[in-house]
């Protein structure tokens, strides 16, 4: 048996590796382990699409959480500000998904991640409230969102993923 085979098929088929140590990227049978540097990121990725600021890189398209095409973007922050810039943070939205009208979009990508990490440990359904819509699965090793958000009176969804420990600042970045 090869070293690579012991991963059980299951486990990669369903788009986690193990999440609390970073994203598989399924197109190209890598982890995107957590805290790692943009250099690392590019040598996994390939060169970003976009680099809007010094803390972000976008790649397009990269195959994740169990088949989803998705727009992909880093955040790679300093715990400290003496250290070195790491990923912290990863945004995707679905590309297969963006035509669809909100709600479905949403719904339909829900029902897809509780196939993958089961039901959330909190959530707001569309409607609701005035907090907005969300779903939240919450571990020990990870913490992932779906929601819908409004940018210039658009309303569009996308999802986060954030290894533990939380870096300080993680509320600012999730509104």
């Amino acid at each position: 048996m090869e070293p690579h085979a012991a991963v059980p098929k299951r486990i990669v088929s369903k788009g986690l590796f193990d999440l609390g140590q970073g994203l598989l990227l399924e197109d190209l049978g890598q982890n995107l382990p957590w805290g790692c540097s943009t250099g690392t990121a590019r040598l996994l990725l390939g060169p970003e699409h976009q680099r809007p600021d010094r803390e972000t890189m976008v790649w397009n398209p990269v195959r994740c959480l169990d088949g989803l095409e998705c727009h992909l973007t880093g955040k790679f922050l300093r715990d400290e500000p003496d250290e070195r810039r790491r990923l912290r943070m990863v945004e995707f939205v679905p590309y297969e998904k963006l035509k669809a009208a909100v709600v479905p979009k949403y719904l339909l990508v829900r029902q897809h991640l509780v196939g993958l990490l089961g039901e959330p440990t909190l959530e707001q359904e569309p409607g609701d409230s005035v907090v907005g819509t969300f779903s939240r699965w919450d571990t020990e090793a990870y913490l992932v969102l779906w929601k819908v958000v409004s940018k210039r009176g658009l309303e569009h969804c996308v999802g986060q993923i954030w290894p533990k420990p939380l870096p300080g600042n993680y509320l600012e970045m999730m509104i």
